[in-house]
């Protein structure tokens, strides 16, 4: 109990750095009320105190408000006298400005993205091979890969019913509940820091139960790989431009990404480099139609046209 100021002190901490410390507190109070003990509960009232009063800030916070529209507006001065597209007369009305891709707020789109948030949170701390900062499904609907993923989690649920395997289980699935918050196209690594150790241990567990030789060394090549892919993607960090390019990598039909990388090139006033990211999406939509169904397509489209109508009045 000596531990309790500096543990409520560190818990305060992680709050103000980021809100996927939320539901730590429910995981404290599941893990407490398992060693049979009611009367240590009362200790952990300061933490569910610090959760509720965080949350509440969270949800009221002018950041949280402005994500939660479809689309958040950013001034770009490079080319704003140029620039008159349908999109932006339609979807914002300062003038001069133009609209940066952020959230989309559909009930049927969020759901999705839960399934498919938990789909990437839960192989991932299996095998976390993938390092770029972002490598969402751009709105792909759950397939065959997410259902077998659900099929896989009932079958641990069922198989080991009554045991700590389960309680890992559901204590991982409740860690990742503020990251549906965000767009599932956003979702990294650094979203996972807290849900991964309770999966690490559903899977430690599971090789210690099945009695397999070389469970023990699983540790020993979980922490220098994760140290590893650490290592490798801080630079990805540095600016929007290397975090842009580099989720592009992981998936170059990320419509969103390459909208905000064109964006991010006209902030600085690299129309040419903003005139080929959206070139290359444009192209490619001619060798992939299924582009012409994402709903952020017209957006790079007609960014496309603007920068072209630039581009030809500054060569006359």
């Amino acid at each position: 109990k000596r531990w309790y100021f500096l543990s409520w002190t560190f818990f305060l901490f992680s709050l103000l750095s980021k809100s996927a410390s939320l539901p730590l507190s429910v995981v404290f109070f599941f893990f407490s009320y398992k060693k049979g003990n009611r009367k240590d509960l009362l200790w952990l009232i300061p933490f569910f105190f610090l959760s509720l009063f965080s949350g509440l800030r969270t949800i009221e916070s002018p950041v949280t408000k402005e994500a939660l529209g479809d689309i958040e507006t950013k001034l770009i001065k490079p080319i704003a006298a140029e620039t008159s597209s349908q999109v932006q007369k339609k979807s914002i009305k300062e003038k001069d400005t133009v609209p940066v891709i952020v959230n989309n707020n559909n009930l049927v789109i969020r759901l999705e993205k839960i399934v498919l948030t938990a789909h990437y949170y839960f192989w991932q701390t299996l095998l976390p091979l993938k390092n770029q900062p972002v490598k969402g499904l751009n709105y792909s609907s759950p397939g065959a890969v997410e259902y077998f993923h659900l099929i896989f989690v009932l079958l641990i649920i069922v198989i080991n019913w009554g045991n700590l395997i389960n309680g890992y289980l559901a204590c991982g699935y409740l860690m990742m509940l503020p990251a549906p918050y965000m767009n599932l196209a956003w979702v990294s690594d650094q979203h996972l820091y807290l849900a991964l150790p309770f999966f690490l241990c559903l899977w430690l567990t599971l090789l210690s139960k099945w009695k397999m030789k070389l469970s023990f060394a699983a540790p020993m090549l979980y922490l220098p790989m994760c140290g590893y892919l650490v290592l490798t993607s801080t630079p990805y960090y540095q600016n929007e431009i290397d975090f842009y390019k580099a989720s592009l990598e992981a998936n170059a039909l990320n419509v969103p990404m390459a909208y905000n990388l064109a964006v991010s090139y006209i902030q600085k006033g690299d129309l040419n480099q903003a005139m080929n990211v959206a070139n290359t999406m444009v192209n490619m939509a001619e060798i992939a139609p299924e582009l012409h169904k994402n709903k952020y397509y017209p957006y790079i489209y007609f960014l496309h046209s603007d920068l072209q109508k630039v581009m030809n009045k500054k060569q006359k």
